[in-house]
């Protein structure tokens, strides 16, 4: 029983605060969600996926027909999962949020229930309160990935279950899986058994990889070689990791306590979040990396004699896990303002005009228009009926600015540019 309301608090905390800073906005946070809310959204209302019916989502949507790239091999199974959701798109990350802290607990009580619980909340650094909160299938990996090892450890063939189908929902998330599981394997000397649940998890996920490597995709293009190195400055990381940037001590008190498996699996995930080797942003890296800077820092904090000493620096973490994430509120796009704007353009203009505006997913599905964005289309700007007033358009060429003065209409002080060619 106080396992159970143990379990549910730690839930309740990380739904909390991934509310924070969703329930404030009625629009939907970052950018491809807007792209899994329209698949989504087509998935319910045809029955069937838009991967299988592309003809049907060109001629419906035909500002977002050059997305047939992406559509035509994109994993499909996050979408089964965000089928009971639907009405609710926007309070899915929330849930899910809750359920990465569970996992988080259930991968560590094998060890200690005390750190598990101390990780399930350290683990919520800016970085990974911020994908937490966004419609995004890498926060089913973030609940999976915990499981994954700890399926490995109890049930090892049950672990290649769970990675073969995380494969078809989000293919990176995956591979951070079986490069934990590899480092299990390994280090314990538990070969066949690694061998057998990665067998296993092929059986799954080996239609989609056929279909990976057998063309040019989406995620094939994601994937493919492209090495270089993306640093951030110590000021950025502490950003991104906030409390838990005090890994260093606990990386140096692990390998002295011989716990060399979650070291190597954070060394391997710090080379990714520096070196990118595929086209995949190394900051994707970054809210799997919390959650094992969290798992050894909570190892670690549970072997502190002095129990005043220990909770002390425990309700301090917390406390610093907590406010750490203040800056988030409202740094994530798009803005109200920005909204209100495309949704304005998408009543007020006929279906076949040009806008030049900021051609992602955001803006595309919610102004539902052809949008154009490049220097050639600045250069040309008479020849467009709209011009969108976001950051990112505004910010590109000062010079262009000035020439808009005389054009420029504010409807309904929301701040649509008008250009009257």
């Amino acid at each position: 029983m106080e396992e159970k309301i143990t379990l549910t608090l730690v839930f309740v905390f990380s739904v909390i605060l991934s509310s924070l800073f969703v329930l404030p906005f009625d629009h939907l946070l970052g950018e491809d969600p807007y792209f899994h809310r329209e698949v989504t959204e087509f998935f319910v209302d045809h029955n069937r996926l838009p991967q299988t019916s592309i003809e049907e989502w060109n001629e419906e949507k035909p500002y977002a027909a050059y997305l047939e790239f992406k559509l035509k091999t994109y994993p499909r199974w996050f979408y089964y999962i965000l089928y009971p959701f639907h009405k609710v798109l926007k309070f899915f990350p929330v849930f899910f949020s809750g359920l990465i802290s569970i996992s988080i607990y259930l991968y560590l009580s094998k060890y200690s229930k005390e750190a598990g619980i101390i990780a399930a909340v350290l683990v919520h650094t800016p970085n990974f309160t911020a994908h937490s909160i966004l419609l995004l299938p890498e926060i089913v990996g973030l609940v999976s990935l915990p499981l994954v090892l700890y399926l490995f450890e109890k049930k090892y063939y049950f672990s290649g279950v769970l990675l073969g189908l995380l494969f078809l929902v989000h293919p990176l998330s995956a591979l951070v899986g079986y490069l934990g599981v590899a480092i299990i394997g390994i280090f314990k000397k538990r070969f066949k058994d690694l061998i057998i649940s990665f067998l296993i998890s092929f059986v799954f996920a080996f239609p989609h990889i056929l279909v990976i490597l057998g063309e040019k995709t989406n995620v094939s293009y994601q994937l493919g070689l492209n090495f270089s190195a993306d640093v951030c400055t110590l000021k950025e990381y502490l950003k991104y990791f906030g409390v838990l940037s005090i890994f260093p001590l606990f990386i140096y008190l692990s390998i002295k306590k011989r716990d060399y498996i979650p070291v190597a699996f954070i060394l391997f995930l710090i080379f990714f979040s520096v070196i990118r080797i595929t086209r995949v942003p190394s900051e994707r890296f970054f809210a799997y990396l919390s959650i094992f800077l969290a798992v050894i820092i909570a190892r670690r904090i549970v072997e502190i004699k002095n129990i005043k000493i220990k909770y002390a620096l425990v309700f301090s973490l917390i406390f610093f896990s907590f406010v750490q994430n203040y800056w988030i509120f409202g740094a994530i796009g798009p803005s109200t303002r920005e909204i209100k704007s495309w949704e304005f353009l998408d009543e007020n203009s006929l279906e076949d005009c040009s806008v030049l505006g900021w051609d992602r997913y955001p803006q595309v599905f919610t102004v539902k228009r052809k949008i154009y964005f490049s220097q050639e289309d600045y250069e040309s700007y008479k020849n467009f009926d709209y011009m969108s007033p976001d950051a990112n358009v505004l910010i590109y060429k000062k010079e262009f600015l000035s020439s808009l003065e005389e054009d420029k209409i504010y409807d309904n002080k929301v701040g649509i540019w008008y250009i009257d060619s």
